[in-house]
């Protein structure tokens, strides 16, 4: 296509756009749309949060109303890739009892490593321990995002 309009010719947008060649939408592409909508308000409620920190000194209602959504948007992204690293929506539409079994015990643990990074980023920031617990806790995460590997294997 790019060639053709190099040369000086309309491209073919037309033929990619209606009629026989309709997109194939799989349910895949739904969560990524949720997601993106999650990272979206995510972003949005923090720079509300840093407005009212710069004009206020506080933004309490507006830290918990970032963190629910920036904790609602770890815990999505990690479902997503949790489904796509066990192939499901594109090779398959269905997941096995030990591909849901994992799914579960993973995502329970990242759910409460989120939790865990919320309340340590909130309430220990610039003592001695943070830097371990912060390390230890990101440790969890990448084991995390290891186990989602099995299911390929």
């Amino acid at each position: 296509n790019i060639r053709l309009i190099s040369k000086g010719e309309p491209g073919h947008w037309d033929d990619n756009l209606g009629g026989e060649h309709q997109a194939v939408v799989y349910p895949i592409h739904h969560l990524m749309t949720a997601l993106l909508t999650l990272k979206f308000l995510a972003l949005f409620f923090e720079s509300i949060r840093y407005h009212f920190l710069r004009v206020t000194g506080h933004a309490y209602f507006w830290s918990g109303v970032y963190y629910t959504f920036a904790f609602l948007k770890g815990t999505f992204l990690f479902t997503v890739i949790l489904l796509l690293g066990s192939g499901w929506s594109f090779v398959k539409p269905f997941l096995g009892d030990r591909e849901k079994n994992m799914a579960c015990a993973i995502l329970g643990l990242q759910v409460i490593n989120n939790i865990a990074i919320v309340v340590l980023t909130q309430k220990t920031e610039g003592e001695r321990s943070f830097d371990r617990w912060t390390g230890i806790l990101h440790m969890v995460d990448i084991l995390c995002c290891c186990a989602v590997l099995i299911p390929i294997v």
